[in-house]
């Protein structure tokens, strides 16, 4: 009986420890959320150079691409081809013609100009390193040659026909737009293509990878955000 008790006495203080420890530990894990997520934000911004992983090589993936993945962003989901179509209606607008080439690297610009300064992913559209620079599918097939005046369309499965390819754009994002105009819109193909070619750029990040394979050839976000190299800013 008194053994009993004993083993009773034993298993209610450990279970009171349990507990007391859960409730310190949750307490504790509070309170340091905010500053890991502090710290990582901090981190994000810090260049590569600054940060030191060398003994842990299994966390290589974060001194690169991935640690853009831990800032703040906000997603648009627009249809690049209704971008497209926007630099078209523009170009109209100014009596300006377009190439494929050139339009495609207008897109890019201003989908890199929206990530790098305001945290914005216009859109979920893929971009690939091509020989000439960074593109958009959906805009080079739809356009290839001269752009026509009439724009972009896309197959609407509620009307069953193919329609413009349009977007209601925040005011926000349409002065995005019109700063990259204004810098590049009447630049010539050539020199876009050179603008995206400068060494550290996205594009020469993963047109010149270095490694044995480099799936797809796609510049993804994270790419963008850890190898932009500040080309709209010259």
């Amino acid at each position: 009986m008194r053994l009993e008790k004993f083993f009773r006495g034993e298993l209610y203080q450990h279970g009171k420890q349990q507990v007391e420890s859960g409730r310190l530990l949750k307490k504790a894990t509070m309170g340091s959320d905010r500053k890991i997520s502090d710290e990582l934000a901090r981190l994000a911004l810090l260049s590569d150079a600054y940060i030191d992983l060398s003994d842990a090589p299994e966390q290589h993936g974060f001194v690169a691409a991935e640690r853009g993945k831990y800032l703040p962003l906000k997603n648009r989901n627009y249809d690049v081809r209704a971008i497209a179509n926007w630099c078209i209606a523009k170009a109209n607008r100014e009596n300006q013609k377009l190439t494929n080439m050139s339009l495609n690297k207008l897109v890019y610009f201003i989908v890199e100009k929206a990530l790098t300064t305001k945290s914005v992913i216009l859109t979920q559209a893929k971009i690939e390193a091509w020989n000439h620079g960074p593109v958009f599918r959906e805009i080079y097939f739809e356009s290839k040659g001269e752009v026509g005046q009439n724009g972009i369309e896309k197959y609407d499965t509620t009307l069953r026909k193919k329609i413009r390819a349009d977007e209601d754009f925040l005011n926000e994002d349409i002065q995005i737009f019109e700063e990259v105009w204004k810098a590049l819109g009447h630049k010539s193909a050539a020199y876009l293509r050179n603008l995206s070619h400068k060494g550290g750029s996205p594009w020469d990040a993963v047109w010149n990878y270095s490694g044995k394979t480099n799936p797809g050839m796609e510049i993804d976000v994270g790419i963008i955000l850890s190898r932009f190299s500040g080309q709209m800013n010259e």
